[in-house]
């Protein structure tokens, strides 16, 4: 075949449905190549498959299942103040000693103290001078000591606050580190406590919340109840505090049960497998064979009495994922389950091996995808395609030579396309929850599909072949490997005469007329508390542009104070571990989105030139002391826009003669 006909029969491929054959093929494939593919189904099921279906018996089991569930999600999302070891001790008792210890309360007990080593050796670090008048300010009642003689609980609380003195007041990193180490090394919590008793150790921190999920989610292997059930639930009004907890259960608790009720052995029957029921998002870690079902606040069902849920199915080999997909859509059809504008259906795919994240979002054809769902302006399902051909330009060199020629008399011209960049944007574009495929490491998750998607099983179906299809591809670095050097070029050349500072105002304006007009999107962070949030927007807009900033700008800038999506896009940026878990402890306060649209021609013409790295960059005051972090994107006002309209009208005002802009417009 030539390369001609290849290539016209790939893009073809691309922007169209495959055929039965071909997805056959790729499910085929995936199964040789031990391809996984999950699914996460967001459905609405109408009040009268509730009512209509005859309610489960109650028996001892089921009751103990429920309160069991109840008693666990309590004490997972209340700290020892609620719900302390001695309480817990009072109702609830060990199977059978773990480690040694009998109870919580002596687990707790010995996890303090070793906690309180761990602490002193860091305590020990910090340069004297430093560790006395941070100590001093820490106890001034107590006359600068350690306060040994407090409770245990106590003297974690003091060097809990005494870390943070050390994180902020420190004037190195090291310093800092050592403020955050002790920080971590005080908490007390319900998680430390079952980790510590699951392992018999101070566990490290970033596996704290896994070995707990190891009690937690089997509650009834390690404790017995000491004393009737109704009892302890009356005693930790449970009643009271699954009403008080509105905002992380289903609006309709009693409703979300009767739903979980239907589904439960409905999917087991299904599939086979055992189904667990959540009753918060994300409640618990989940087991790679089981499936789930969890609420989703993000849901809206068309009625009010109507129930909404997330049901989450495991990993499974191709082509059982293909044979559930169908089954699932038989089920939804006999339980009367529906979706709507506000459901997704996330589709997860795992592959063994090494896998080029930017050969697979060149391959997947994720724009036409988006399309297809309509969900190419979805923020729940941010393009990365779109990203990348925002960002890529300026990725492919073309040189060419003063006197070689080629065969036919030609200057000789050669391409060199940089790979890691673009392979760096790729990865970036796709780290994020939101991002069409999002990679969290252990799989890819595809968020192209959604909205009434039940009424459509066979552009699901094609979808699923069509991913697994490019998880192949990318998987293997020989494979379509011209098709995929010649797809980079064209992407990453963009429309480069544009993009330059000195580009012409006719090839401006016809970029307005065509693409529309990007503007400049800043998620910020303030580094230390006094510094003023709309000033630290001001000096990111500088850093970003390299124009000064001017009063009368503010016209052209959209501040969004606490911003928690500005919080969570930073905290899933940032590459150092600790600068994660540091932004995500901070109030919401200390975060804002801000937009800008390009206040003058000249801030205008310096982002269509600019392409922003994709990580997380620093503000910095003129003395250059960090203020700030933030994450810079550019983002496109369509060109019919009213604001880009009267970009092009000021453009055209300055190119053309007074009396020939209404014809220029027309």
């Amino acid at each position: 075949m030539k390369l001609y006909d290849f290539l016209t029969e790939q893009a073809a491929i691309d922007e169209a449905a495959m055929n039965p054959t071909e997805f056959d093929r790729a499910v085929e494939q995936g199964q040789a190549k031990g391809v996984l593919v999950g699914f996460e189904f967001e459905v609405h099921m109408p009040e009268a498959t509730i009512t209509g279906t005859e309610p489960s018996k109650d028996n001892e089991e089921a009751q103990l299942k429920e309160f069991v569930s109840v008693i666990t999600q309590y004490f997972n999302n209340n700290d020892l103040d609620d719900l302390s070891p001695q309480a817990f001790d009072q109702n609830f008792e060990l199977r059978q000693a773990r480690h040694g210890f009998a109870d919580l309360q002596s687990a707790a007990n010995a996890m303090i103290q070793e906690r309180l080593a761990i602490i002193r050796k860091l305590f020990d670090q910090i340069p004297e001078k430093l560790r006395a008048k941070l100590l001093k300010k820490s106890s001034r009642d107590r006359g600068g000591n350690i306060p040994a003689d407090m409770p245990l609980e106590r003297q974690l609380s003091f060097f809990r606050g005494f870390g943070n003195r050390v994180f902020y007041e420190g004037n190195d990193s090291n310093i800092e580190k050592l403020g955050r180490q002790i920080m971590r090394a005080s908490n007390h919590d319900w998680e430390e406590v079952l980790s510590f008793l699951y392992a018999g150790r101070v566990v490290d921190w970033d596996k704290i919340d896994s070995t707990a999920a190891e009690i937690s989610n089997n509650f009834l292997a390690y404790f017995d109840l000491k004393r009737p059930m109704r009892e302890i639930w009356r005693q930790l009004d449970l009643d009271d505090w699954i009403d008080s907890d509105s905002d992380e259960f289903d609006d309709n608790p009693a409703e979300y049960k009767e739903a979980t009720d239907i589904l439960v052995p409905a999917i087991e029957s299904m599939t086979g497998r055992k189904v667990h029921v959540f009753r918060s998002y994300h409640q618990n870690k989940k087991n790679m064979t089981d499936w789930y079902i969890e609420p989703d606040g993000s849901l809206e069902a068309n009625e009010d009495n109507d129930v909404s849920c997330e049901i989450v199915s495991p990993p499974m080999p191709a082509m059982e994922a293909v044979t559930a997909l169908k089954n699932f859509y038989g089920l939804a059809q006999q339980l009367k389950l529906y979706t709507n504008s506000t459901t997704g259906l996330h589709i997860n795919v795992s592959i063994p091996g090494n896998l080029d994240v930017l050969k697979l979002a060149v391959f997947l054809g994720d724009q036409y995808v988006l399309k297809y769902f309509g969900r190419e302006g979805s923020r729940y399902a941010q393009s990365v395609q779109q990203r990348l051909t925002q960002q890529a330009t300026g990725a492919v060199k073309v040189k060419t030579a003063n006197k070689k020629t080629n065969t036919i008399g030609q200057p000789r011209t050669t391409v060199q396309i940089d790979m890691k960049k673009l392979s760096d944007i790729a990865r970036d574009a796709t780290r994020g929850h939101m991002d069409s495929i999002s990679n969290n490491g252990k799989y890819f998750s595809f968020r192209h599909a959604g909205g009434n998607y039940l009424a459509d099983l066979a552009g699901i179906y094609n979808s699923v072949g069509r991913f697994i299809r490019a998880m192949i591809i990318a998987s293997d670095p020989k494979l379509y490997r011209q098709d995929y050097l010649a797809k980079l070029a064209k992407l990453a050349a963009g429309p480069e005469d544009v993009m330059q500072p000195n580009a012409k105002d006719d090839q401006v304006i016809n970029y307005l007329r065509t693409k529309g007009m990007p503007i400049l999107v800043m998620d910020i962070q303030r580094y230390k508390e006094g510094r003023n949030m709309t000033r630290l927007a001001e000096r990111g807009f500088y850093q970003a542009t390299g124009a000064a900033w001017r009063p009368e700008y503010a016209r052209s800038m959209t501040i969004t104070a606490n911003s928690a999506s500005a919080q969570a896009a930073i905290a899933n940026k940032f590459k150092n571990e600790s600068r994660k878990a540091e932004s995500l402890a901070k109030p919401v306060t200390e975060f804002e989105t801000v937009v800008v649209v390009p206040p003058t021609a000249q801030v205008l013409r310096k982002l269509l030139a600019t392409d922003y790295p994709a990580g997380v960059a620093t503000i910095s005051a003129d003395s250059g002391i960090t203020i700030g972090f933030f994450l810079r994107r550019k983002e496109q006002l369509p060109p019919t826009d009213s604001r880009v309209q009267q970009y092009i009208k000021t453009l055209l005002q300055q190119r053309f003669p007074k009396g020939k802009v209404k014809e220029q417009i027309a």
